[in-house]
C-alpha cells in the first residue's frame, strides 16, 4: 500500500511542496535537477514507509528507529554505496527543513543510531570519497559542449548583443578552467569572507606560458598549469571583455553590482550627476574603462550557482547531495585524469597537493592496477604448467 491509499495522512504533503518551492527554479519554481531528485526521494521513503508493519501514525512520530530500517532496506537492494548515501542526503535535507520551519521538533536522520547503516564501500568493496562528487569525462564533456554551443551562438550575434556575448564567453572560460586545471573555485573567485582573495585577475594569467597565479590554500601564491583546452576559451573571453589587466579573470554581470559601484566610485570624485547622465545610455563595462577602476570578481557563491544553471541548462542529471556539476567535484575528476595516465606525483603537481594526499584519495585507482597485475602474474603462473614447491 503506497502513500496514496488510506495512509496518505503521513505524508507530508504541504511540507513537501512548500520545500520544493524553496529549491525550485522557473517562473512557478517547479523545475530544476534538485528539486527532482529531492521530490523522488522524498517520496520514495514515504512509499517504502507505508509498507511497514510499524508505520507511524503520523509525522511528527517518525522516529531514527524508522531511518535506520530504511538505509538497511536499500543496501539490501544492492545499490551502490554513493547511492544510499545521496537518497539518504535528500531525504535528511527535506527533514532538516521541516525542523527549521516548525513541521518537526528534530531531524531523526541526523542522529548516529540512524546513520549507523549507512554503507562506506559499495559491493566490490572500493572506498568511496562519502558526500564528494567527482566530474566523470563523459560528465566533462557533455557541460563543456553545452559551454561551446551557448558561446557560439552568442559571438555569431556579438554586434546586437554584446552583453550576452560577455556573459556566454565568461561561463565557458569559467567550466574550463574548472574541467581542466584542478584550481579549486575558492582560488578562482571572490570570497567575500576573506580580505585577500577578491578573484584573481588578467595580470595573473600569463596564457603564453600557460600559467595562472592564484592565492592556494595554504595562503600562499602558487602558479598553476593552463593545459592547451582551456586557452581558446580564455582568448575569446579577453577578446569580447576587452579587460584591463586589473580586472577579475570572472567579473560579475549582475547590473544592480556594477551601477552601485560605478555610482559610489563617481560620487568620490564629485561627479554623481555625470554618471546618473550616463547610465543606460552607455555600455557598463565601457564606463568601468572610463573611471580606471576594475568591476568586482563573481563570488564563490555566484560561481555555484552558474554551475547549477548550466548543468540544468545542459539536461545532465546528477544524482547526489548537490544535484548538479559542483566545482569542487571538477577539482577531482581532473585529479582523477591524472593520476590514472600519468601518475600520483603528475596528479599532486596539477593539484598543488602532496603526493601522499592524492594517493589516499585516488587510492582505488592504485588498488584495480595492482588486481590487474595479480590476475596478470596468476594466469601466467597457472597457464605455465609448473607446480613450483
Amino acid at each position: 500500500m503506497g502513500v496514496s491509499d488510506e495512509q496518505s495522512y503521513l505524508f507530508p504533503d504541504p511540507a513537501l511542496e512548500a520545500f520544493l518551492s524553496s529549491k525550485g527554479k522557473g517562473p512557478n519554481r517547479q523545475s530544476g535537477t534538485y528539486r527532482r531528485n529531492v521530490e523522488r526521494d522524498v517520496r520514495r521513503f514515504f512509499d517504502w514507509l507505508a509498507d511497514q508493519p510499524d508505520t507511524p501514525s503520523a509525522f511528527t512520530e517518525l522516529s531514527p528507529v524508522h531511518l535506520r530500517q530504511y538505509v538497511r532496506s536499500l543496501v539490501q537492494d544492492d545499490l551502490t554505496a554513493s547511492s544510499v548515501r545521496t537518497y539518504y542526503a535528500n531525504l535528511s535535507a527535506f527533514l532538516g527543513w521541516c525542523v527549521r520551519e516548525g513541521y518537526l521538533t528534530e531531524n531523526p536522520a541526523q542522529t548516529t543510531r540512524a546513520k549507523e547503516p549507512l554503507p562506506t564501500t559499495d559491493h566490490a568493496g572500493r572506498q568511496r570519497e562519502t558526500g564528494q562528487q567527482t566530474w566523470y569525462p563523459a560528465q566533462r564533456r557533455a557541460i563543456c559542449r553545452h559551454a561551446d554551443q551557448m558561446a557560439e551562438q552568442a559571438l555569431d550575434a556579438v554586434e546586437d548583443d554584446r552583453w550576452h556575448a560577455i556573459k556566454t564567453a565568461r561561463d565557458r572560460a569559467f567550466v574550463y578552467v574548472l574541467a581542466y586545471t584542478g584550481i579549486r573555485g575558492s582560488e578562482l573567485l571572490h570570497n567575500p569572507s576573506d580580505d585577500r582573495r577578491t578573484g584573481v585577475t588578467w595580470s595573473d594569467l600569463a596564457l603564453e606560458e600557460r600559467r595562472l597565479t592564484v592565492l592556494s590554500k595554504r595562503q600562499e601564491l602558487s602558479d598553476r598549469s593552463i593545459p592547451d583546452p582551456v586557452v581558446h576559451p580564455l582568448r575569446t573571453l579577453e577578446r569580447v571583455l576587452d579587460p584591463a589587466e586589473t580586472w577579475p579573470l570572472f567579473p560579475t554581470l549582475h547590473r544592480p553590482t556594477l551601477y552601485g559601484q560605478l555610482r559610489d566610485e563617481f560620487a568620490e570624485r564629485g561627479l554623481a550627476d555625470t554618471i546618473e547622465r550616463q547610465l543606460g545610455t552607455e555600455p557598463t563595462f565601457e564606463l568601468f574603462h572610463e573611471a580606471n577602476v576594475a568591476p568586482p570578481s563573481i563570488t564563490t557563491t555566484s560561481g555555484r550557482r552558474i554551475m547549477r544553471r548550466l548543468t540544468d541548462d545542459a539536461g545532465i542529471e546528477i544524482e547526489d547531495k548537490h544535484g548538479y556539476l559542483a566545482p569542487h567535484g571538477a577539482r577531482r575528476g581532473a585529479g582523477r585524469v591524472l593520476a590514472k595516465s600519468k601518475g600520483y606525483a603528475a596528479a599532486a603537481r596539477l593539484l598543488d597537493n602532496t603526493e601522499r594526499v592524492v594517493r589516499e584519495r585516488y587510492s582505488d585507482i592504485e588498488a584495480g592496477e595492482i588486481a590487474q597485475e595479480a590476475t596478470d602474474a596468476f594466469e601466467r603462473a597457472d597457464g605455465s604448467g609448473r607446480d613450483d614447491q
